[in-house]
């Protein structure tokens, strides 16, 4: 069987490093039968400092650990086609949604 499984945090603030920890708690709630799971990060910046063309590193990141730039993804994708997405829709119409408490 090919199966990945993935457990993702999405950090929102530059101490992500104290983070890395949350996804790695639902094994002790989860049972994984054949595979562990691959622990993602997804953090609010870039690793990549242009203007100083420096690379971001740090002992801190774990072992096992793949890292997901938000900035450049959101970047890298076109606005038009986002707006097209199925989910965009959703998202807009939950958010859009009023009820009446009466």
């Amino acid at each position: 069987m090919n199966l990945l499984i993935f457990l993702a945090q999405c950090a929102c603030g530059k101490n992500y490093e104290s983070k890395q920890h949350d996804v790695r708690r639902f094994k002790n709630y989860l049972n994984f039968y054949k595979v562990d799971p691959i622990h993602v990060m997804f953090i609010p910046y870039s690793l990549i400092n242009r203007r100083e063309k420096k690379f971001y590193h740090s002992d801190l990141f774990e072992q096992d650990y793949l890292i997901f730039e938000r900035k450049r993804i959101i970047e890298f994708y076109d606005i038009v086609n986002f707006n097209a997405l199925e989910s965009f829709k959703i998202v807009e119409s939950c958010i859009s949604y009023k009820e009446s408490l009466t």
